[in-house]
């Protein structure tokens, strides 16, 4: 049986919620969107938000939990052997949780 796609998230601001992607409602999806932030964005060496340029939202790691661990699939073996297999010595890509994204007509 397949893993839901799931995100429990809301911790740093004791909301403690739970979102199942597969079978969200928008009431869920809006509550979602209302634990988030808005996103800024690096342009010309500023950090700028502008809803007409990118209509973003974030959630940093620290607020959510991810049930997927990308070292316990071939994934990262297959992102190594395509990025790195040029490489003469030996690298190693190292996943690493930083934040949530949320983009669409919010």
């Amino acid at each position: 049986m397949p893993v839901p796609i799931a995100l429990p998230y809301g911790v740093t601001y004791r909301t403690h919620r739970f979102i199942n992607f597969a079978s969200s409602t928008p009431e869920q999806l809006d509550q979602l969107v209302a634990a988030c932030s808005p996103a800024s964005f690096g342009r010309g060496g500023q950090d700028l938000y502008d809803e007409s340029y990118r209509k973003a939202l974030k959630m940093d790691a620290a607020d959510f939990a991810v049930q997927f661990d990308p070292t316990a699939s071939s994934l990262i073996k297959t992102i190594e052997g395509s990025l790195l297999q040029a490489q003469t010595e030996k690298m190693s890509i190292r996943p690493e949780i930083y934040k949530l994204n949320v983009y669409g007509d919010l």
